[in-house]
């Protein structure tokens, strides 16, 4: 089973994972700690420059999704893959 997640990265280092359910504040790293915790990124999308300027410099962003492959818990899947059929000779 894979899980996926969108991470708006910008250009100051600064990136937010959508899957907050908060707001999101002024300085946050969320894609470094995904990625420490199994995360791989897929695709990068550029989203454009920012209207407003971070240290006097304006700031460009790209959206980020990245996934993360968990070995099923489900106890259905787990009785398919025990239930292979071997053949027992007499």
């Amino acid at each position: 089973m894979r899980e996926y997640r969108y991470v708006l990265a910008a250009s100051d280092g600064t990136s937010c994972d959508f899957a907050r359910r908060e707001q999101f504040p002024s300085q946050c790293f969320d894609l470094p700690d995904l990625l420490a915790a199994g995360w791989q990124p897929v695709r990068e999308t550029p989203m454009g420059q920012g209207t407003w300027l971070v240290d006097g410099q304006p700031t460009n962003y790209a959206l980020v999704l990245v996934v993360l492959a968990k070995k099923s818990s489900s106890p259905k899947l787990q009785d398919r893959k025990n239930n292979t059929k071997s053949v027992i000779p007499d």
